[in-house]
């Protein structure tokens, strides 16, 4: 990603924020990543949505935001809940979907899922479930849709995604010219992540994965 331009610098927004969606149905059933299903979010997840709602609320509310969004239903309900308390809309962007996977991982918990990319990137056993999108791929989109992102004129903008997405997104602010694969940051359901990026596009760290 190139540093803006005179004219796009001032457009910038302040604050990227990075929410992975509420636990949804398929997350409760222990299923870490669910590409290939629309599950809706749980009581527990509606429940992180609102406690979500009203930390932004309390963060944001005098601040210019908007609000971008996965396509999912999970995704789309987590930003929708924030949206109502901050009486804002919610983008759509295809791009910020999951990637595709052709069989589902089961799992038992976060932990068990970190351990196991953990696993597959030391060069562990590979896991069931084979991607059917390339990394090379991913980080094309996802460059379009960080891109779209940071020509908000927005304060700050808030991105709803999914767990991979979101950890590809965190590696291309930081490390734009060669993001690597197998880098993993722990995001649980309903996390915040923030990122703050300056005009010259420089990024720093607020802080990962917080649970308000």
């Amino acid at each position: 990603m190139q540093p803006p331009n005179d004219s796009s610098s001032q457009r910038r927004p302040r604050a990227l924020i990075l929410v992975r969606h509420g636990e949804s149905e398929r997350n409760a059933d222990g299923i870490e990543r669910e590409a290939d299903s629309d599950s809706p979010l749980t009581d527990r997840g509606r429940g992180q949505a609102s406690a979500l709602a009203r930390w932004m609320t309390q963060q944001f509310e005098s601040r210019a935001i908007s609000l971008r969004s996965s396509p999912s239903r999970r995704c789309l309900e987590t930003a929708e809940t924030v949206a109502r308390r901050l009486r804002s809309a919610v983008v759509v962007d295809e791009d910020l979907r999951e990637p595709a996977a052709k069989e589902p991982t089961m799992v038992a918990s976060a932990e068990e899922a970190q351990a196991m990319l953990d696993a597959v990137t030391s060069g562990g056993a590979r896991p069931p479930r084979t991607p059917t999108e390339t990394h090379a791929a991913l980080v094309a989109r996802l460059r379009g849709a960080l891109d779209r992102a940071l020509g908000e004129s927005a304060d700050t903008v808030v991105l709803v995604s999914h767990f991979v997405t979101l950890n590809v997104l965190l590696r291309l602010l930081i490390e734009p010219d060669s993001p690597r694969a197998g880098m993993w940051v722990r995001l649980d359901n309903a996390s915040v992540t923030r990122v703050e990026v300056d005009g010259s596009g420089g990024v720093m760290l607020g802080f990962v994965n917080r649970v308000v």
